[in-house]
């Protein structure tokens, strides 16, 4: 029982996750608008409707003429603002805070619209966010509404002269989760179409909207209300509410829901199911369906049904799953192959699998954990061999009848040790992750963490960070690992992926080599489809420099607060040392390193420079006045230009002054960061030795402002 609940509250999960407010955005589920595509769309599931004793409660539908049908005449088109080309929408603080569970942009938006901007712009910002708009006719006037998902399901339309709000559906109030349309189509055949809108408000409950224009408003066209005893689908204040799935069993939304004409009136009926549900406590097993049909006015009841027997489980299994796989032979026993090889190993290990032999035996010879993966009912085999000079891990898993090694880990020869971090569903999906840790090189200085999981087709690696080339990786690679941990550090019930390192420790030659070097925390935050990794925590700034590149990591990542700490840090703090290429050849040199550690050299204690901290004080206040202009605070932007201008004017800051009127005499014109920071960047990019004194000159574990001088300002 409890099961077959957790396999069918994962097929909710999946299905309703386009209901909920994710990064991904919610307008992601909607239906294409052409009339064919969303009849054919929905059109996929049509049991046989058994009458219920009570369903002669419901009034006879009235015959509808088709021929007496009213037909809408178009409207006069609705009168919009003046365009005025010169219109900006800033979203960037709409957006700001990356881990709220949706972002309005409702105000930003009819601001906008009504100053007169062009909605085809707005479009394109709010798809640079992961946003769709999108605009439709439903006032059948030939100007185009504005939907807008934002949490809120919101429709801006044009109402003497300005833009007005049509519809505005808030998100649920405990789940958070936001209304989806579901359908646009002319079921009345009357000439305007109606808006089916579907809400999920848990994996097993949702509510459901039938609108139509009026000439004047979005009316509703569904009932007032509608009850019937033991009946798992109601209408309450004009909103159809469902308790449970129907036999399709694909989540709160899709699937409960269906347009076809039941009755052969040549009308499109709106049929909604429910009933089919799971609880520890209880269950239920038997589909609801009531058909709203059009009596040439409104939507009433006309028909209400429920199963007598419930609707058998689907025989066949998520996953093929052949007897090969399940046929077991007790008396088999596993020899291990003489030959160290891990690939003699694999091969034996596959044969005695496919032979029947019980993954169990395994384990006297190898660390072998055993444990359903894919929810085929056909357990994963996860082995680590030990018998050759370096450890490799093995997932073997059936497919397509026969056990396989799914090579999900590439063994490069270089581990020194490999262990499973932890087997569990950290992310809460329905499929376990499996956490691995591997440690290599001289010392154990190296090594990579990764993560495997079942996608649905396939067991795939499920981190998502930048390479040391720039390039997205699948994994993370290790330097200098202290540690590797799980741990929920927000407090959102799901744990994050963390390591530490990238410090050698002070009695090895490369700590002074690479001086100087802070911990660091590298961080994975699962993000609906990946752990993905967030800006790196280093430990406290010793140096001004690293203070401004704490800050520039932090704001690059969009954590805005965080940055402007660092940058006031940087700014204002009396006990951050300074930094100059001859200091760093001071400190290591009795180490054996630089030119101070070369027979006869002569090295005087060094002095600073007194160009780096205005420089790096005014840059500082530049990237301030960036991040304000991302939280969308164009006031507190402008007050500290102002005060770069008037604190640094004069100092050897000059070449960050040009920067930032570069920077802002374009911003004033164009209103986007995009353009203006090419500007600045432009602008800078001649300045090495500015640049040098950015990078903390021959430091190793920063940002390289010289290589990479699009770092001063890289947002789009």
């Amino acid at each position: 029982m409890r099961q077959k609940f957790s396999l069918m509250l994962f097929f909710s999960f999946i299905l309703t996750a386009c209901a909920q407010m994710t990064p991904v955005p919610t307008v992601q589920a909607e239906l294409p608008t052409a009339t064919a595509e969303l009849a054919s769309s929905t059109a996929t599931h049509t049991p046989t409707i058994t009458l219920s004793p009570t369903s002669t409660q419901i009034p006879p539908t009235p015959t509808v003429d088709l021929a007496k049908l009213p037909t809408r005449t178009p409207q006069p088109p609705a009168s919009c603002p003046e365009a005025n080309d010169k219109a900006r929408i800033p979203l960037a603080g709409v957006f700001k805070n990356k881990k709220a569970a949706y972002h309005d942009a409702r105000q930003a938006v009819l601001d906008f619209l009504n100053a007169g901007g062009n909605p085809k712009m707005v479009i394109d910002k709010l798809a640079e966010n992961g946003v769709t708009a999108r605009q439709m006719d439903i006032t059948y006037d030939g100007i185009k509404e504005f939907f807008l998902p934002s949490g809120y399901y919101t429709i801006f339309g044009c109402k003497d002269g300005q833009y007005v709000t049509f519809l505005d559906i808030p998100p649920t109030a405990h789940t958070e989760m936001a209304a989806v349309l579901l359908l646009i189509q002319d079921l009345n055949l009357n000439g305007v179409p109606e808006l089916l809108i579907g809400q999920a408000q848990y994996s097993d409950r949702a509510m459901y909207r039938l609108l139509e224009w009026d000439g004047t408003k979005l009316a509703n066209l569904t009932p007032v209300k509608f009850s019937e005893k033991g009946v798992k689908v109601y209408i309450d204040d004009q909103v159809i509410h469902t308790i449970g799935q129907s036999n399709a069993r694909k989540g709160a939304l899709v699937g409960n829901y269906e347009v076809l004409d039941t009755d052969s009136n040549g009308l499109q009926d709106v049929v909604i199911r429910a009933g089919v549900y799971q609880e520890p406590t209880s269950s239920s097993d038997l589909e609801d369906t009531i058909v709203l049909k059009w009596d040439g006015q409104s939507y009433v009841v006309g028909e209400v049904s429920r199963e007598f027997t419930p609707t058998p489980e689907p025989t066949s299994t998520p996953l093929p799953f052949s007897a090969t796989c399940s046929i077991k032979v007790p008396s088999l026993r596993y020899t291990p192959p003489s030959d160290p090889s891990s690939t003699v190993h694999i091969q034996t290990i596959t044969d005695f699998l496919n032979a029947g032999g019980q993954p169990e035996n395994l384990k006297s010879y190898y660390k072998t954990t055993i444990q359903d993966l894919n929810n085929d009912s056909a357990p994963e085999i996860l082995v680590i061999i030990s018998q050759s000079s370096f450890p490799t891990i093995y997932l073997f898993s059936c497919q397509n009848g026969k056990y396989t090694d799914t090579e999900f880990f590439a063994n490069d020869g270089a581990s020194n040790s490999i262990n499973v971090l932890s087997l569990t569903d950290n992310n809460k999906n329905g499929f376990p992750e499996i956490f691995v840790k591997h440690i290599g090189c001289f010392n154990n200085r190296c090594g990579g963490l990764f993560v495997v999981e079942w996608d649905g087709k396939k067991f795939a690696q499920k981190i998502r960070d930048v390479g040391w080339d720039g390039e997205i990786v699948s994994y993370t690679r290790m330097s200098e690992p202290a540690n590797a941990y799980l741990k929920d550090l927000d407090n959102d019930g799901i744990k994050e992926l963390v390591w530490t390192g990238e410090l050698p420790p002070s009695w090895h030659g490369d700590y002074w080599a690479y001086y100087p070097q802070r911990l660091a925390t590298h961080v994975f935050k699962w993000d609906g489809a990946n752990y993905a990794a967030q800006p790196v925590e280093y430990a406290p700034p010793e140096y001004r420099f690293q203070a401004v590149h704490d800050g520039d990591s932090y704001a690059k990542g969009g954590a805005y607060e965080k940055a402007l700490k660092s940058y006031q840090l940087a700014i204002e703090s009396e006990n951050l040392g300074w930094w100059t290429e001859e200091r760093r050849d001071y400190i290591i040199g009795p180490y054996g390193f630089g030119p101070c550690a070369e027979t006869g050299a002569s090295c005087p204690p060094p002095a600073p420079d007194p160009n780096e901290r205005p420089i790096l004080s005014a840059y500082a206040t530049f990237r301030m006045m960036l991040v304000h202009l991302l939280t969308n605070n164009p006031a507190e932007a402008e007050k500290t230009y102002q005060e770069l201008l008037s604190s640094y004017a004069g100092t050897p800051a000059g070449p960050i002054i040009e920067m930032a009127i570069t920077f802002w005499t374009e911003y004033q014109v164009s209103q986007n960061i995009s353009q203006s920071c090419q500007k600045a960047i432009t602008s800078i990019k001649p300045q090495k030795d500015v640049l040098d004194i950015l990078a903390g000159r021959g430091s190793f574990q920063g940002i390289s402002y010289g290589n990479k001088p699009e770092e001063v300002c890289p947002f789009k």
